[in-house]
């Protein structure tokens, strides 16, 4: 049992990062922008603290903290890009 209810846990957290993947990459379609990396794990964070509100997923699909000088350089991106998507 343990087994299943761990392959369960990994396909769902795979199937969790599709999603945010899939919905960045439409992001930066629909925009026409392409994110550097600073700027794509800063989206992931908003991404996934959205998909948490509305899904109720739990918050360890966050792999990694984002640094404040990621923030920084990644603000106005991840602004627009949030602006644009979400419609905030």
């Amino acid at each position: 049992m343990p087994l299943i209810m761990a392959a369960l846990y990994i396909q769902y957290r795979i199937t969790a990062w599709q999603t945010v993947n899939r919905l960045i990459a439409h992001a930066e379609q629909t925009t026409q922008t392409q994110l550097d990396d600073a700027s794509r794990r800063v989206a992931k964070g908003v991404v996934v603290n959205w998909l948490i509100e509305k899904t109720h997923l739990p918050v360890d699909l966050i792999p990694e903290t984002v640094s404040m000088q990621d923030s920084f350089q990644a603000l106005r991106t991840v602004m627009q890009l949030d602006r644009d998507y979400f419609a905030v």
